[in-house]
């Protein structure tokens, strides 16, 4: 069995299609097509959780935990995942090939939750195991920020800017401490060298766009909101940030419209943190 390798980081969105068991006929000339059935690996939310409960009934194995952890993880069951990779990794050998994942998954859980010290303990673990995780700098660096430690965060970004697969979110991580840091003018140079590396980069133009509504440059900011949504129209994340940015200005009857907008989408299209965080705008506004 195979372990989905995606980060629960707090940049990560986890979006991705339940897949359910289905069957089309066809003539007798044409052979049975068949959807494969459903999976402990295959499958996410509520139903990942209840096949690889079952699954580890039956074995268990680290790749079932670790899949399991991931389904908690979309549910924002946090502390239930950080539980099953703790499994998968005592369960991995000492040089398992999956291991350094297990490590960078939980430490993404534990930032989930807050609890940044262990998440820098696990990325930290993971980089020991495999130097060559360059996202785990970035990640570790957002942690290191998240505790104020800029230095030791500028440091890890530096370290990941070494990789060209790694620059173009480095550079749009660290434009977002930098905006929060009240240097958005620096914030706005790493965002554009981030889109001359990806031109449609919808996240990097939020940035700029947020960038511009801290220096009171209203015009300009909406365009690049707009700009965002034209280059990826399916992007709950863009909705809400100009939301953020209407509701900033008095523009209640817009932010009500864009959070609105962005909780309309089907939930395979907009992850389960980013809807709780349009439910509570929208709830300030009502």
């Amino acid at each position: 069995m195979q372990v989905n390798n995606s980060l629960i980081a707090a940049t990560t969105l986890m979006l991705a299609l339940s897949a359910w068991a289905d069957v089309s006929f066809s003539s007798s000339l044409t052979p049975m097509k068949t959807v494969p059935e459903a999976t402990c690996f295959s499958a996410r939310g509520e139903q990942a959780i209840a096949l690889c409960t079952t699954e580890l009934a039956e074995q268990k194995s680290p790749d079932a935990f670790a899949n399991r952890a991931e389904a908690y993880g979309f549910t924002m069951q946090y502390d239930k995942a950080v539980t099953d990779y703790t499994s998968a990794i005592e369960l991995s050998q000492p040089t398992g090939v999956m291991l350094p994942t297990y490590y960078q998954n939980r430490a993404g859980a534990y930032f989930s939750m807050k609890k940044y010290e262990l998440a820098i303990q696990d990325y930290t673990r993971a980089l020991d195991l495999n130097p060559k995780l360059s996202t785990d700098f970035v990640s570790r660096g957002m942690a290191y920020a998240a505790l104020n430690k800029d230095k030791e965060a500028f440091a890890d970004f530096d370290r990941a800017m070494e990789d060209e697969f790694a620059k173009p979110v480095t550079l749009r991580v660290r434009a977002d401490l930098l905006l929060t840091r009240g240097e958005p003018d620096r914030a706005i140079q790493d965002y554009q060298d981030c889109l001359t590396l990806q031109p449609k980069n919808a996240y990097a133009m939020i940035g700029i766009a947020n960038a511009y509504l801290k220096k009171n440059m209203i015009d300009s900011a909406f365009a690049q909101y707009d700009l965002a949504l034209s280059t990826r129209p399916i992007c709950a994340e863009c909705l809400i940030a100009r939301g953020d940015a209407f509701a900033k200005i008095g523009n209640q009857e817009k932010a009500i419209a864009d959070y609105n907008a962005a909780l309309a989408f089907p939930d395979q299209f907009i992850a389960p943190a980013t809807k709780r965080d349009a439910e509570a705008a929208l709830r300030k506004l009502q």
